[in-house]
């Protein structure tokens, strides 16, 4: 019997730990994250993204800003992506945010 010496051990262990990285990979979302304002074109040469909170008076308060720019530019100019960030002292926010995601077309 052919006695194997530490690096085949550590060979092995190597293999294992690298399938169980890919193994564990989260999968990819179904469909890109984020809002994206009247369809804006994926070839704009602008790409504006906000990252908001559906609760914050701040986020209220910049949306028509954000919105009449989108629409002075047009969709073919500017792809206004809009993307939900849950801030944790407003509350109800995280719950706001999924009940949108999960509501969205």
């Amino acid at each position: 019997m052919e006695r194997r010496g530490p690096c085949c051990f550590f060979y092995m262990l190597l293999c294992a730990a690298l399938m169980a990285a890919v193994e564990s990979q989260i999968p990819l979302p179904r469909r890109p994250l984020g809002f994206v304002y009247k369809g804006g074109e994926p070839s704009a040469p602008i790409h504006l993204t906000a990252f908001v909170d559906l609760l914050c008076p701040d986020s209220k308060q910049a949306w028509p800003t954000v919105k009449k720019v989108a629409d002075m530019y047009g969709s073919e100019v500017v792809q206004f992506t809009l993307q939900l960030f849950p801030l944790p002292y407003h509350t109800n926010a995280f719950m706001a945010a999924q009940v949108s995601v999960e509501y969205s077309p």
